[in-house]
């Protein structure tokens, strides 16, 4: 069974989700975004230095995904699932607005990597989310993003408060995991 990289996407820099503090006070372990520095990220659009700081972004993360692989190909890592903040299809989102080519390897490499990995991307999406311009351009570009990258998505969009937003993730990813672990149990089993 290919282990599961499930993505909690939150795309907005304004947005006080804390997505990893909410999991892990659940006891839900959670790969924090690598680049922390969202808010610079915002601002970025199609100049040299973006297109290079995406690229940082997508090499980190991957780097990671290897490690982690390696780690569970070699049975060191016992889980099947596998929870990110944002990861590879923020990035893309990213990476299409400011550099296109290297967007285009970006989603070439992460349809190859499918072999490895079942990706799976749980979206928090409202319609009155976006506080500029700019965030509205990244909510614009998500969902043809997850169409081309053929990754299976779950939309969270009818939330009214930040507190049931959180509890609706933490439902889904208990809900998820709960699935992942039965699934797991039939294969260990040979059912």
């Amino acid at each position: 069974m290919k282990p599961t990289y499930l993505m909690i996407v939150d795309l907005l820099p304004s947005s006080k989700l804390d997505i990893v503090k909410v999991l892990t006070k659940e006891g839900i372990a959670v790969y924090e975004d690598i680049h922390k520095q969202n808010r610079f990220r915002i601002k970025c659009e199609h100049d040299a230095f973006c297109g290079i700081y995406n690229e940082l972004v997508m090499i980190k993360d991957f780097q990671r995904d290897y490690e982690i692989g390696t780690n569970f190909e070699m049975d060191r890592l016992l889980d099947k699932l596998f929870i990110f903040e944002n990861s590879h299809i923020t990035n893309l989102v990213y990476c299409k607005i400011s550099n296109k080519k290297l967007y285009k390897h970006y989603m070439k490499e992460m349809k190859k990597r499918r072999i490895k990995w079942r990706y799976v991307a749980l979206i928090i999406k409202k319609k009155d989310m976006a506080k500029n311009a700019k965030e509205e351009k990244l909510m614009k570009e998500l969902m043809p993003v997850l169409k081309q990258s053929q990754i299976d998505y779950i939309v969270i969009d009818k939330w009214k408060t930040v507190a049931s937003l959180r509890r609706e993730i933490v439902k889904q990813v208990q809900a998820m995991k709960n699935t992942i672990d039965a699934e797991s149990l039939k294969e260990d089993r040979g059912w």
